[in-house]
């Protein structure tokens, strides 16, 4: 089991070599997806994190509850970012919805990233998933609201309010 960071956009990896690293070092890596969920997760992951579109390739279907039904078979828990409408954080019991931080979008480029990084920031310290939800949600629109796909270090700080 492992951290599961999906990609769509990536090359296609080797499933077997994916397999071995897995087996090595515990940790999941993505690769290109799309209805493969018992191929892509086998016996599943600790933490998921998808965009709303990677969850329903996942779960081979249109619907986002369908998906994020099908996806608690495979992750213990996991994260769905929804883009301007927010994302929902599943820890294992509860799904939380986590609100938006409205803001005019110029550059999507690692907001991906930067909701990952902030999230797993937050559960590393103690937070549990509602406020790491906040604080991938204040980060990631702070990240698409200016260019380029990472925040000065002092645009941390203040993020922090948010947990």
């Amino acid at each position: 089991m492992g951290v599961f960071f999906c990609r769509h956009q990536t090359a296609e990896w080797d499933f077997p070599l994916q397999s071995r690293l897995k087996r090595r070092v515990g940790l999941n890596l993505g690769w290109e997806i799309g209805g493969v969920i018992d191929k892509v997760l086998g016996d599943g992951v600790d933490l998921l994190f998808c965009n709303e579109q990677e969850a329903k390739l996942l779960a081979d279907t249109d619907h986002l509850d369908d998906a994020i039904e099908s996806l608690k078979q495979y992750a213990r828990t996991f994260a769905i970012t929804l883009g301007g409408e927010g994302a929902v954080a599943f820890d294992g019991e509860t799904l939380h919805k986590i609100a938006p931080n409205p803001v005019k979008a110029v550059d999507t480029n690692g907001a991906g990233d930067m909701f990952a990084g902030a999230f797993l920031y937050a559960i590393t310290h103690g937070h549990d998933f509602a406020a790491a939800g906040r604080l991938a949600s204040a980060a990631s629109a702070q990240v698409v609201s200016q260019f380029g796909p990472r925040l000065e270090a002092e645009q941390h700080e203040p993020l922090k309010a948010a947990l």
